[in-house]
């Protein structure tokens, strides 16, 4: 898991450093800020590594409310408008719906 995020994060990283210098920045501070920003992530992932490690009931609940939070944001700011914001959503989580109870039957 740790090499597909950090392979996620080479491309991610390049984008940032290729923006900033189309933006006039010099490469090496650009290249530096991209490095920051995907140094978060494994730090990030060393705090969650703690957290569930203090708190293994809670795991279970953690992930399911960051998984909705995620779910939120795409039907809300990514799926197009289709008419009607309800609308994208009610189709995303009876999607959703589907796909869980055919992954139960199955």
């Amino acid at each position: 898991m740790t090499l597909g995020i950090a392979l996620q994060n080479i491309p991610e990283g390049w984008i940032v450093a290729s923006a900033m210098i189309a933006l006039g920045a010099a490469p090496l501070r650009a290249a530096l800020i991209a490095l920051g920003t995907g140094l978060v992530e494994p730090v990030g992932g060393l705090f969650g590594v703690i957290a569930s490690s203090l708190a293994g009931a809670a795991l279970p609940l953690a992930l399911a409310a960051a998984a909705g939070a995620m779910l939120w944001v795409v039907s809300h700011e990514l799926i197009p408008e289709p008419g009607s914001e309800a609308a994208g959503t009610a189709g995303l989580a009876s999607g959703f719906a589907i796909m869980a109870v055919l992954a139960a039957a199955f």
